[in-house]
Parts: structure tokens; C-alpha cells; sequence
């Protein structure tokens, strides 16, 4: 991760306004929806079109079991 924005759908997520979508996640769940990094590893069955070290902008689900994108690293799908 290098950059995180304050996605406009955060700001309910902090003030409560998801906790219907999320009811058996812990209360330090990791928030964030939008996220800029270097890609530092790749998974098995990439198709190709990513590499490491290649930058990167992702929309980050913070309803994942990963978590959002207010982290240090995120986990994603190549998709």
C-alpha cells in the first residue's frame, strides 16, 4: 500500500451507517475502499497481466474477510 483515499460510501461505514451488512464482523474490522500500491507477490493462476512491481489502483470490499483498504498490505484478486 502506498495511498489510501476516503472513499464517500467510508463515511457512513464510520459513522455505523453498514453495520447491517456486516453482523458477525468484529468492531476492528479494517475500513477503506480505495487503495494504490506495488504489486509485491502474485498468487497461483494469474493469466499474465500483472507483475510484480507494477503499480496498481484497486476498489477494495471492506465487507471481505481480508479487510479494507486502510492496511499496510491489502489482498486481492487478480480479477
Amino acid at each position: 500500500m502506498h495511498a489510501a483515499a476516503v472513499n464517500p460510501a467510508d463515511v457512513p461505514l464510520r459513522t455505523g451507517g453498514h453495520v447491517v451488512r456486516m453482523p458477525d464482523r468484529e468492531p476492528s474490522f479494517v475500513p477503506g475502499m480505495d487503495a494504490a500500491g506495488v504489486i509485491d507477490q502474485l498468487g497461483p493462476g494469474t493469466d499474465g497481466r500483472l507483475a510484480v512491481g507494477q503499480r496498481v489502483l484497486a476498489m477494495v470490499l471492506f465487507t471481505d474477510p481480508h479487510g479494507g483498504a486502510y492496511a499496510d498490505q491489502v489482498v486481492m484478486s487478480a480479477a
